[in-house]
């Protein structure tokens, strides 16, 4: 359980949840930023045959859900980069 005492979800029920909008894959992902506001606007993500625009606040709040607590994105403007 996490700190509220409830249960986490993990991978494959983060993904059974999702069901068809879960991505197996991605091809590809991109942002767009505005650097005077020092926001990351948009995140596009390509894979799996579909493709899916992000508001970048959604994206974060998205990646932390899921992201280990040593790792996640703190402040408006971030990149990212595919490996």
């Amino acid at each position: 359980p996490n700190p509220d005492g409830v249960d986490t979800w993990d991978a494959a029920k983060v993904r059974q949840e999702l069901g068809s909008q879960a991505y197996g894959n991605i091809s590809s992902i991109s942002i767009n930023a505005d650097f005077g506001s020092g926001r990351t606007t948009t995140v596009n993500v390509s894979g799996d045959g579909k493709n899916n625009s992000f508001s970048g606040s959604d994206f974060k709040n998205f990646f932390n859900l899921r992201a280990p607590s040593n790792i996640n994105i703190v402040g408006p403007l971030y990149n990212i980069e595919q490996r």
